[in-house]
């Protein structure tokens, strides 16, 4: 990169958010921790699934927390929207999934993990990557 092309990638507008990095993060996991206590009541009612869900959904939720900071890096050099949240979507769906069966040894339980976590990063990439009105 040459010296005028650095200067005027540097004075580039990069997109404004309607939201600030550390808000996204948290939408980002609390969405997660919602969504985990959802589906562990929607499975067993009681508060003991409560609290183990709540736990099972922090996981996507801190790995969308970092696909969304992830993604408005990746916006700010020009990626296109559906790439940046494709990638992030994907990976934390697969990680998720990973995590969910190994920590319970129970293959049986990677695609409730994939859903959980496709689903979380999918709703929190999309808040966190709002653009703000100007």
């Amino acid at each position: 990169m040459t010296a005028v092309q650095h200067r005027d990638h540097a004075h580039r507008a990069h997109p404004g958010f309607a939201l600030a990095v550390g808000w996204a993060a948290a939408v980002a996991v609390a969405v997660g921790v919602v969504s985990g206590a959802l589906i562990a009541l929607a499975a067993i009612p009681d508060l003991q699934a409560l609290a183990v869900g709540s736990g099972y959904g922090l996981i996507p939720g801190v790995l969308a927390a970092v696909g969304v900071v992830v993604a408005r890096r990746e916006l700010a050099h020009d990626v296109p929207y559906w790439r940046a949240v494709s990638i992030v979507v994907l990976a934390v769906a697969c990680a998720t999934g990973l995590l969910f069966a190994l920590t319970q040894m129970a293959i049986e339980l990677a695609p409730v993990g994939v859903l959980l976590g496709a689903w979380t990063s999918l709703v929190a990439t999309c808040i966190g990557l709002l653009r703000s009105r100007r």
